[in-house]
């Protein structure tokens, strides 16, 4: 009985992991998310996350539009520190940041340019 019981609460877990926000690594896993296209603008230094053998990431957190103008939370990695201001095309799975491209600011679909550009003070 304690068996089927451990089972149960495992199931519904993984169940709401994989239908729910789980963050980055979840979105990876889910099936049942889909990938799409992001256009985000680079507005922070990102974090350096050195490994033993001396190399690292850098992690970068961006608010990216589709092109339809939904807004999606994505977290990536990047071998190398990205320009602040640059405009990036992200393939993203949910948060979950797969690839991406630097593109010039008239290859953003009309419908995403004025949400992904640079706020001056």
């Amino acid at each position: 009985m304690k068996k089927i019981s451990v089972f149960i609460v495992l199931i519904i877990v993984g169940v709401t992991l994989l239908i729910g926000k789980g963050g980055p690594i979840v979105d990876q896993l889910n099936p049942f998310i889909k990938e799409d296209v992001y256009y985000a603008v680079v507005d922070n230094d990102g974090k350096f996350e050195a490994k033993k053998d001396g190399f690292g990431r850098w992690q970068y957190k961006f608010k990216g539009y589709n092109e339809s103008g939904q807004e999606q939370k994505i977290a990536m990695t990047a071998s190398k520190h990205l320009r602040i201001g640059s405009y990036l095309k992200i393939r993203s799975k949910g948060s979950y940041g797969m690839k991406w491209e630097e593109v010039q600011v008239d290859e953003i679909p009309n419908k995403v340019k004025e949400k992904v550009q640079i706020k001056h003070n």
